[in-house]
């Protein structure tokens, strides 16, 4: 399986980084192919809304996601590792979704399988509900098949999230892939 995980830029020491390479590390030991692609290396425009791609035709835009369309295109799986926000997810990651709006039909045929990787210094209930609710929403509409989660609620530091059972959970989510 052609994994490709879509992470945000981690800043040093960053807890989400220790899910993505747990991660990581469980796919490969089962086989799978794993590539991972910071956003912030993308030049990546938000959608404008203005359908001129009709849902699979070129984008009006002219940046760097022609590329990570094919890549994506290319992949059996996608991870998002994101962190949460009051919006759901990170500015980077809401550029690229955003513009999955010109390949929504390519992307409805593929089927591609889903995860979503995710660390909060918050340990509440609520630390995560916009997240899995933009990320559920997105599987919903792309007919994504969601193979899990792995959500480490009270992780703020590479410490934290390398002690807790949330990096193993990752580990197992990877290789169960």
């Amino acid at each position: 399986m052609e994994i490709l995980i879509l992470e945000e830029s981690f800043q040093d020491n960053d807890a989400l980084e220790v899910l993505v390479e747990a991660f990581e590390k469980g796919a490969k030991s089962a086989g799978h192919s794993v590539r991972i692609l910071d956003l912030a290396d993308f030049l990546i425009t938000p959608c404008y809304g203005c359908l001129m791609c009709g849902f699979d035709s070129p984008c009006v835009h002219t940046d760097d996601m022609d590329e990570l369309r094919d890549v994506i295109l290319e992949s059996d799986a996608l991870v998002f590792a994101s962190s949460p926000t009051d919006k759901g997810v990170t500015p980077q990651m809401h550029a690229a979704l955003t513009r999955f709006i010109y390949f929504t039909l390519s992307l409805r045929k593929k089927g591609l399988c889903s995860v979503l990787l995710s660390v909060s210094p918050k340990n509440t209930p609520d630390a995560f509900a916009t997240l899995v609710e933009r990320y559920e929403s997105l599987v919903g509409h792309l007919a994504f098949r969601d193979k899990g989660k792995v959500l480490a609620a009270g992780c703020g530091n590479v410490e934290e999230a390398e002690k807790s059972s949330y990096r193993k959970e990752a580990e197992e989510l990877g290789k169960g892939m």
